[in-house]
């Protein structure tokens, strides 16, 4: 479970590191897991976030919201991202993968059986 305060440093460090950054692309359940879901069609994160770039991260809460473009994509309970440099080995399981252009990117892989996330892309209002 991402904690309040673990949310907040999450954000900090998703700031320094990929905001800015322009999406190349994104591969969801690449090894299924029971305990991970996705708001909507996993099947359709690549079509809305693929040549987008992070706007920047903020926490609420114990969620991590990251606005890219027009989307929030939002990382709940259970999420274990990391983030990988270029030419650095990546792990064999993952449910989301979201490349850069620079050939780093982040992974959402399995933190524990017990655990269960949630991935929610969704549309920004213009309000």
């Amino acid at each position: 479970m991402i904690e309040a305060p673990e949310a907040l440093y999450l954000c900090e460090q998703l700031n320094k590191t990929v905001k800015g950054k322009r999406i190349t692309n994104v591969f969801t359940l690449f090894t299924p897991h029971k305990f991970a879901w996705f708001s909507g069609s996993p099947d359709e994160y690549a079509e809305w976030l693929t040549g987008k770039s992070i706007d920047h991260a903020r926490s609420q809460g114990g969620m991590v919201e990251m606005t890219i473009g027009d989307k929030m994509l939002i990382l709940t309970d259970g999420v274990n991202l990391r983030y990988y440099a270029p030419g650095t080995k990546l792990p064999a399981k993952h449910q989301l993968l979201i490349g850069f252009e620079d050939e780093s990117c982040l992974i959402e892989r399995k933190a524990s059986r017990r655990s269960c996330r949630t991935l929610s892309a969704k549309n920004i209002s213009s309000d």
